[in-house]
């Protein structure tokens, strides 16, 4: 078991600003911020680099990021409200809710077939719905891709595309295997959002920032950026021929500039600073902090995969020694991981370098932020060994 005490964090100081200095100064990412806290509250806080080159402005703690797939484990805890309230069960057909999920069907070398079963709300949690993300590889991909696509061309049309025809034009793909017969990273995420909205009778921004930001204090945090905060939101910058240069896509339909958008992702598209997110992961740290109750808490965290849907996980690199449950890794084998890290330790990353992780055992948070494609994604594995290799 690795331990890490307050007095340890703040020994290693200086070394992890030298880590965030060197990846603004090699071009790793333009700049970056690290929240560490214990049990007792923040240990520090370190930043480098800049949140806009051209302005020469540097990142701060009231900086805002695009935190990507970061923002599933806020998703998750909106279903676990959900779950406590009774208004979800884990084993609901999604069908309930999005009518295009009763007739899917899977995708296979002789053709499309009916699925064995209907896809539960379980499925969407845990990544089993046979569901992808957008790509070239097989027709599941390349459909998602179109709707995505599809979903960026309506921006600023009287026509966008919101939560519920999102989730319904992806129940109209076929799937990549049976729900429930295999683990795939993909939109499930985006889907349980129009499946908590219909369950609420609620937008799911407004549901998300009436149960979890405003009772935590997350004021910068939402689906988008209001015109106050935009100075305050982070340059994402990708790597041109020479050097970083801004990066305008509008990746997975999630708007660049921060603009309001009709499709609020609940696998995508969470705009918050660092010290928002932390506010999130250290109710989750506590016990749910008037947000969740404790034994959800501990039911959102504690889960682990068994059988075929664990060998599908385990197969995925980064996902050596971990389990997927509820919208988040969780290290279930800390001998098979290849970095150093405690049972039970959860959380989840960012398509743009975001990263969060609680470690139970220790009761430290670690957060780091950075908007950064194509980044150097092994800073976080070298905070980690920081922090915890004495």
């Amino acid at each position: 078991m690795y331990q890490l005490k307050r007095e340890k964090i703040l020994q290693r100081r200086e070394a992890l600003q030298e880590c965030l200095d060197r990846a603004a100064e090699t071009g790793a990412n333009a700049g970056s911020s690290l929240l560490v806290a214990d049990r007792e509250g923040e240990v520090l806080f370190l930043e480098s680099g800049y949140a806009s080159l051209a302005d020469r402005t540097p990142i701060r703690r009231d900086s805002i990021f695009r935190c990507y797939s970061m923002t599933k484990p806020v998703t998750s805890c909106a279903a676990m409200l959900l779950l406590q309230d009774g208004k979800l069960d884990m084993y609901e057909p999604v069908s309930r809710y999005v009518k295009t999920f009763r007739k899917q069907r899977v995708a296979t070398p002789g053709g499309k077939v009916p699925i064995a079963r209907e896809c539960l709300v379980r499925d969407l949690l845990d990544m089993t719905a046979g569901l992808a993300y957008d790509g070239d590889e097989t027709q599941t991909q390349q459909e998602t891709k179109a709707v995505f696509a599809e979903a960026e061309q309506r921006f600023g049309s009287s026509r966008p595309m919101d939560t519920q025809e999102f989730a319904a034009r992806i129940g109209e793909i076929p799937l990549l295997f049976h729900p429930g017969e295999g683990w795939n990273y993909g939109v499930c995420a985006d889907v349980l959002g129009a499946v908590i909205e219909k369950a609420a009778d609620m937008p799911f921004a407004d549901f998300v920032s009436q149960r979890i930001f405003r009772p935590l204090g997350m004021a910068d945090s939402g689906f988008s950026v209001p015109e106050t905060g935009r100075d305050r939101l982070v340059t994402a910058y990708e790597h041109g021929e020479s050097g970083l240069v801004p990066y305008t896509g509008n990746h997975l339909a999630i708007r660049n500039d921060g603009g309001c958008n009709a499709f609020h992702s609940g696998g995508a598209g969470l705009f918050a600073t660092a010290g928002d997110y932390a506010r999130f992961a250290r109710m989750l740290m506590n016990g749910g902090e008037g947000v969740l109750r404790e034994g959800t808490v501990r039911w959102m965290t504690g889960r682990r995969q068994t059988g075929i849907v664990q060998e599908s996980i385990a197969r995925n690199i980064g996902m050596e020694g971990r389990s997927y449950a509820n919208l988040m890794r969780v290290t279930v084998d800390p001998a098979a991981a290849f970095i150093p890290t405690n049972p039970g330790e959860y959380g989840w990353d960012g398509w743009l370098g975001t990263c969060f992780i609680n470690d139970p055992a220790t009761g430290v948070t670690i957060l780091l932020m950075q908007n950064q494609k194509d980044g150097d994604t092994s800073i976080i594995g070298r905070i980690r060994s920081i922090l915890y290799l004495s």
